[in-house]
């Protein structure tokens, strides 16, 4: 089994900026990670990643500009999202973590917005960060986690969603067709949808 589905680091790939867009991959069953990016602008949007033995995805790390969105992460043996050293406007938004070992996402050292991500059926916790990170949070589903919030207090708790995402399991690992009444459904900001389903 691979180590690693994709992994960059600084100079290796990247455009004249040194920005690195990781776009509609499927990437999955690698061993410590599927998808670990040192690139100093970072952004990983609409990727299905899932089955890691370690983690789904690793981001971060002192870089410029983050940003993790629409994304369906399912399954990793440990964490689905770790993302650490992120600038002030770190975005972490329209994701599903789902059925991660440990936690959905785990946000360490730096500034994080983190906005309509659908959280369910995680280990451990939906949500994890750690007391070096600033964290801006809303809009989120939490379901059936062991835990759904560690590590700081929501900014917004009256936005959150604490029901059944009401999901059903495609064909395809880390798949989901969203049912009829499915409160993913315009409680985001400004009446859009919670997660990328």
């Amino acid at each position: 089994v691979p180590t690693r589905g994709i992994y960059a680091i600084n100079g290796s790939v990247g455009d004249q900026n040194g920005l690195l867009v990781v776009r509609n991959n499927v990437v999955y069953n690698n061993g410590d990670t599927n998808l670990n990016l040192r690139i100093n602008r970072q952004r990983v949007v609409g990727n299905r990643v899932y089955g890691a033995t370690g983690s789904n995805i690793v981001v971060g790390f002192g870089v410029d500009e983050l940003e993790v969105r629409d994304n369906q992460v399912c399954s990793a043996g440990v964490h689905g999202l770790i993302a650490q050293d992120a600038p002030m406007g770190a975005t972490v938004s329209g994701n599903a973590f789902i059925g991660n070992t440990e936690t959905g996402m785990y946000l360490r050292r730096g500034s994080f917005e983190v906005v309509a991500n659908l959280v369910a059926s995680n280990g451990t916790t939906g949500f994890l960060s750690d007391g070096d990170a600033t964290i801006n949070d809303s809009h989120n589903l939490y379901f059936g986690n062991a835990t759904d919030i560690g590590g700081h207090a929501p900014a917004q708790p009256d936005t959150d969603v604490l029901m059944d995402p009401r999901l059903t399991p495609g064909a395809d690992p880390c798949t989901f067709a969203v049912e009829e009444g499915s409160p993913t459904r315009g409680s985001g900001p400004d009446g859009s949808n919670i997660g990328p389903l």
